[in-house]
């Protein structure tokens, strides 16, 4: 992977007070411990920006654009952010269980030690992503583009990557069980995977290792 670009955040970020505050947008704000629960948030930009421990659940946020912003413990569960756009972004400690990031574009962002059960990732464009300590379980990856992406200790129980190339991918760190593909195991072709973890994924091809 090349140089890696972390989030730029400016020494001093203004607390922001208020959820409405980030109907304008948000720059070199410090957010924590709001509530956004349900709100609409379409179409804003965020830009050099914290947020910590704030719930974000069910909240729409369409469209919306975030460059050099970090999220800390954070709950992010059903939040409809389909279409979003990810630069130099961090997501740690996130509880994002059904999470809909339909047709996002990440580049440079690190996903660690988060939840995202069933996530929706499907049809996004996947650029020097980083997922670390991450469980996909039964979230959907499909007909995506990951180029220059790593899954680093993440739990793949039943994550679906139907039609989205896995070749230079390496699993070997990961749980991996019942991944969701299509018929011709196209999406395996150039995986790195352990011996026991092709062990299970030949059961995909209806084949019995054993040795």
């Amino acid at each position: 992977m090349s140089k890696w670009l972390d989030p730029q955040l400016c020494g001093e970020l203004e607390p922001l007070q208020a959820p409405e505050e980030l109907l304008e947008g948000a720059q070199d704000r410090l957010v924590q411990g709001l509530d956004l629960s349900g709100l609409d948030l379409s179409d804003l930009r965020w830009e050099r920006s914290r947020f910590q421990r704030c719930r974000f659940s069910g909240a729409v946020l369409t469209g919306t654009e975030c460059v050099d912003v970090v999220f800390e413990d954070c709950d992010l569960s059903n939040c409809l952010w389909s279409r979003a756009y990810l630069c130099r972004c961090l997501f740690r400690n996130e509880k994002g269980v059904g999470l809909d990031w339909t047709g996002a574009g990440l580049h440079y962002v690190t996903l660690e030690d988060s939840l995202f059960r069933y996530g929706n990732l499907s049809g996004g464009r996947l650029n020097k992503v980083r997922l670390i300590r991450c469980d996909l379980s039964e979230a959907a990856v499909s007909q995506a583009a990951l180029k220059e992406t790593s899954f680093q200790e993440c739990v793949l129980r039943k994550t679906s990557f139907f039609k989205t190339s896995l070749s230079g991918q390496d699993f070997s760190t990961s749980t991996v069980e019942g991944l969701v593909i299509s018929d011709t195991a196209e999406e395996l072709k150039g995986l790195t995977v352990r011996y026991d973890q092709a062990a299970e994924l030949a059961k995909l091809l209806g084949l019995r290792v054993v040795g």
